[in-house]
């Protein structure tokens, strides 16, 4: 149990999984503020984009550069 800085607490709890295990996990709150309620949460697969996506978007924004500076000088003359 941790303390927060507003004097409520919370609790924290963890599992440590194998990827690509296939099998698809939850997370139920309970809470006496739901009202007796309980809330689902569906745990979904994050999408690690890695390095492409930084080459992609370096890739275009060089592009663009380059056809921006080539129409400068185009017009420039």
């Amino acid at each position: 149990i941790l303390p927060n800085a507003d004097l409520t607490y919370q609790l924290r709890s963890s599992l440590a999984v194998e990827p690509g295990d296939g099998h698809s996990y939850a997370c139920r709150v309970e809470h006496s503020s739901l009202g007796g309620q309980s809330v689902l949460i569906p745990w979904g697969h994050s999408r690690c984009w890695g390095p492409g996506l930084a080459v992609g978007i370096t890739l275009g924004v060089l592009s663009v550069a380059a056809v921006a500076v080539a129409l400068w000088r185009s017009r420039r003359k």
